[in-house]
Order: C-alpha cells, then structure tokens, then sequence
C-alpha cells in the first residue's frame, strides 16, 4: 500500500503505518480535550466561577501527562515497531528477568559519558528497582563486555567500565524506542520520529543472553 511506505524526515525514520500515526495524533489532541471537558463539567456542576480556571487547569493536567513516565510491561514493548532495528539491540530491550526487569537497558542507560565500576553499576540498577544480588548484577555486566558494548581498559586502580563505539549507538538506540516520558513516547513510537544514525562495526564474538 502506498500509505505503508516509509519516509525520511530530516533524517528522522517514520514508521509504516498510517493507524500507529493517527493514533499517536489522537492522544496528543484527545487527551487535552478530555481534560479540558472534564474540568468544564466539573466546575459546571459545582456552580463555581470559572474565569480562565478551566483552560488554566485542563493545560496543567496536560503537560503532567506529557512529563509523566512511561511504565515499559511486556504489552507496552510489543506494540513498538523494531523490525528496522538490528536484532541484536532488540534482545537486549526485550530481555527481561524472572520479575519483568531489563537490567541490560537500565545498565546501558547508567553510562551517561562516565566511567563506571562494577559497584557503581550495581548501585545504579538498585536505584532503579532492580533487586539482584551483585553476582547477578556482574554477570549481566559480563555479557555486555562479552558482546562489545562496554569495555574495561587495564589499570593498576579499580576495573572501570565504559561503552564502546557500539555501545554509545545501542545506547541511543535503547534510548530512541524507550524514551522514559510520554510526550517521546508518542513522538517516537506512535508518530514515528526516530533519530537513528548508521551503525557502527562492531565484533560479533558472542550474543547477549539474560541472567535470568
């Protein structure tokens, strides 16, 4: 069909369907009006005064729904369109543990420019709810060193991390389709506006198998 085709838009990749589009247009135009319906009916029925209230709140409401975090369950991940994307970044974002969590993507999400030591990222997988032992932890940590994605050069101090050429585009790519607020979400995964660059080369000595 003529309206599946993908297009470029100022590099940006637009998915292929035209329902994922539309969808993502009505909730950036629905949700709005829904609030600012409700809130009329609200201060309708109450008999209060509204002077400007209405909108005032309705555009509140607004904006605390494009800020709010994105909760990424199994459901949430399979209606994300990755056929483009290099299988090997899908595994990584769908690989989850026993309890639903993708440590492999709160690990690459950690390295923000930094170095990072093996308690460092033990820590920072914590601090987003992941409740492993460091053992467990350290092996998801392996398999990203094993796979290329983190490298930890030699020194005589403590083993620092820190990602890889590939590691950096997995990481943005990780990024792109799991963007943690609402107003991306729509933008990147129902709209379609991904900034995805070439890939670069990389070893393809082993693949990412989850810890659990």
């Amino acid at each position: 069909m003529k309206g599946d085709s993908k297009k470029i838009v100022s590099g940006y990749k637009v998915l292929p369907t035209r329902r994922q589009r539309l969808t993502g247009v009505l909730i950036i135009v629905l949700v709005p009006l829904g609030f600012a319906i409700w809130t009329g009916l609200y201060f309708s029925l109450a008999q209060v005064r509204q002077d400007g209230a209405v909108l005032l709140i309705a555009v509140l409401f607004y904006v605390v729904f494009l800020v709010s975090e994105v909760v990424y369950d199994t459901p949430r991940i399979s209606r994300i369109d990755m056929k483009s994307i290099n299988p090997d970044v899908v595994n990584l974002v769908t690989k989850t543990t026993s309890k639903g969590d993708r440590v492999y993507v709160i690990l690459l999400r950690a390295f923000a420019g930094t170095k990072l030591s093996q308690t460092k990222l033990f820590k920072k997988a914590g601090e987003n709810g992941i409740d492993l032992t460091q053992p467990a932890v350290r092996q998801y940590i392996k398999d990203l060193e094993d796979y290329g994605l983190i490298s930890s050069p030699q020194t005589k101090y403590a083993k620092e991390y820190e990602l890889t050429e590939w590691g950096k585009w997995c990481r943005h790519v990780v990024n792109q389709l799991l963007p943690s607020r609402t107003f991306l979400y729509v933008l990147r995964d129902y709209l379609g506006y991904r900034s995805i660059p070439p890939e670069p080369s990389h070893s393809e000595s082993s693949t990412v198998e989850g810890a659990g």
